[in-house]
């Protein structure tokens, strides 16, 4: 993944039209992007 001030939590599923895992973000990723979004877009 990819994190930034410009990119917020980014996941990586591909490179050089290469697939990385099964090209879908994990719930991992999935859960870092929705703790992030809590904390730079509160309610």
């Amino acid at each position: 993944m990819i994190v930034g001030t410009t990119v917020d939590v980014t996941p990586v599923i591909k490179i050089n039209d290469l697939k990385v895992g099964n090209g879908i973000p994990g719930p991992f990723t999935r859960k870092i992007q929705k703790e992030f979004n809590k904390l730079v877009m509160p309610d």
